[in-house]
């Protein structure tokens, strides 16, 4: 038999040192996947850090990716969920468009579903869903900041100065 090509995909939105920990945990994830899944041989992983899943632009390993997928690099990808591979419905279906083009089944390891056999419909929702979360985080981070801003409150860092302890920090 032989075995399916598969690579990971794996994604975080920042470079802080908490989302560090889910990077390499997203790695551990297609590993351990393909170990319990003799059918795939793991074969690599493609990795943007601190790249927002809410655009394509600027993110060059998922552009890689698709490049090698014409290619026929490999045979699936994994993604621990949808979420990891974009934050906007319309590029996710270009995405999973191009790839299932090229006959590379997309394998979303959280929800246990894939560009194969998954309803797409369901696949459509969960984008959706993404979506939705990254555009809640941006309006609560935007309505915080605009609170702090009318109490005279700075961020902790302010680019160009020195924090102070005083009555705005305490």
């Amino acid at each position: 038999m032989t075995k399916k090509r598969a690579v990971g995909y794996r994604r975080v939105s920042t470079n802080e040192m908490e989302q560090e920990n889910s990077f390499e945990m997203q790695k551990n994830i297609f590993k351990d996947f393909c170990s319990r899944h003799s059918e795939y041989e793991y074969v690599g992983v493609y990795q943007d850090q601190g790249k927002s899943g809410t655009k394509i632009k600027g993110r060059t390993e998922l552009n890689r990716l698709l490049a090698d997928a014409k290619l026929k690099k490999f045979d699936v990808v994994l993604v621990k969920d949808v979420s990891r591979l974009s934050r906007n419905i319309k590029d996710f279906m270009n995405i999973l468009s191009d790839l299932t083009k090229n006959e590379i089944e997309v394998k979303f390891i959280s929800s246990d579903m894939s560009s194969r056999d998954a309803n797409e419909g369901m696949l459509v929702l969960l984008a959706w869903m993404a979506e939705q979360e990254s555009a809640n985080t941006s309006k609560r981070i935007r309505i915080s900041k605009e609170y702090n801003a009318k109490r005279g409150r700075v961020p902790n860092l302010v680019y160009g100065y020195d924090k102070t302890k005083g009555e705005l920090f305490d």
